[in-house]
Parts: C-alpha cells; structure tokens; sequence
C-alpha cells in the first residue's frame, strides 16, 4: 500500500530548500493563508500558545535576555523610532491601561522595587542622568531663590553647538571622561538667572575655580 507521508517525507528530505524557497516566491499567499487559518482556529490558538508559554517560561526568559543583550543598541533605537512614530497612540494606550487598572504602577513598583533603584542608579552614572540630576539641582535653587528658570535641554545642546563642545575658559574638548557643566556667568548666589544669556558651557575643573566670582579669567 501506498504510503503517502513516508513519501512527502522522503522527498522533502532530498529537496531540504524546497519549502523555503516556494514561501518565499508565495509570500502574499502564505500570509493570507495564516491570517484566514488563525481566524478561524483563534481561541485553539491561543489556549496552544498559552500552554506552550507556561511549559517554556524560563527558556522564553533565557533567550529574551540574551538576544536582548545581543541587540541592545538595535533595539534601544528600533524603539526609539517607533515611539516616534507612534507617539499618540501608546500615550492613549497607556493612558487607558492606567485607568483601567488603577494603582497598577505602585504595586508594580512595589514588587520590583529594588530592580527599579538599581537600574536609576546606572541611568544616573549615564551622561543623560547626570544632566538630569544637573537641571533638578539648579531647578531646585532656582525655586529657592526665586530666579528665573527658563533654559531647556535644546537650548543647553545649541550652547554646547555654539561653543564647538570645549570649555570657553580653557578650551578643553568635552568627552565621555570630561563631561561639559554649565557655569553661570552671573552667579545664582548673586542674583544670576538660569536662563540661555547667563550660560556658558565649562569643564568641571574651571566652574570649580571660578565659584562665584563675577570676573574670572585662568590667565
């Protein structure tokens, strides 16, 4: 008697690139197949994956970390670019989870609270959370001492632009090692406003030699 299977099986073990190759030749006609199959077989599928899920958790996460670590930068902007794209709709998304799921955030928080501390620690080592930190502590003297507070992050980068990224003290480049600080030409301790006019970028070592000295110059 005929065996048709242990044919097929047969056969495709000779011809290993056959199903490969018509996939990619029928590509239109596989999705619309595995579209109008899914549709059909929906909820099987679904209780198929979420057993499957279950039965994989830890591998799932094994290799999640890994391709993660593999493709970190790919991924960072691959995510990036689609919220971009897509901003309005994951703000109303997220907007509409919150609401349905009330406290959401603080329990997560709470479960996973020393995952959260840990990884600000690493942002605030980053360059972005060390101007962060930055504006907060002039932000914060600024509210104190009841300055104008107007510079933005864009006007602080078309500073760094303006000044060919080197201290206008003493000419030194910034880099990853010498981060740029922003000193203000007229103190906040005498009256000086964090504003666009009052800043000039500076390396660490000039805005500590300057301190708040009106006039300072390292010649």
């Amino acid at each position: 008697m005929f065996d048709q299977k242990k044919y097929m099986k047969k056969w495709h073990s000779k011809h290993p690139d056959y199903n490969q190759k018509w996939r990619k030749e029928n590509k239109k006609k596989v999705l619309e197949y595995r579209k109008e199959h899914y549709r059909k077989n929906r909820e099987k599928a679904l209780e198929y994956n979420k057993k499957w899920r279950e039965e994989k958790k830890k591998q799932i996460a094994e290799y999640a970390k890994r391709y993660y670590e593999e493709n970190r930068n790919d991924l960072l902007e691959h995510g990036r670019e689609y919220y971009k794209n897509n901003r309005k709709k994951i703000l109303k998304r997220v907007k509409k989870h919150r609401e349905d799921n009330p406290g959401y955030l603080r329990e997560h928080y709470k479960k996973n609270r020393e995952r959260y501390l840990e990884n600000h620690k690493k942002w605030l080592k980053t360059e972005n959370g060390k101007m962060s930190r930055q504006r907060e502590k002039t932000k914060r003297r600024s509210i104190r001492r009841e300055i104008i507070n107007t510079l933005t992050a864009q006007e602080w980068l078309d500073l760094l632009e303006e000044y060919n990224y080197r201290c206008v003290y003493c000419g030194e480049e910034f880099t990853c090692e010498s981060l740029p600080t922003k000193d203000h030409i007229i103190p906040i301790s005498k009256g000086g406003e964090n504003t666009k006019n009052n800043i000039v970028p500076s390396c660490k070592s000039c805005n500590s030699k300057k301190y708040n000295k009106l006039n300072f110059s390292l010649h």
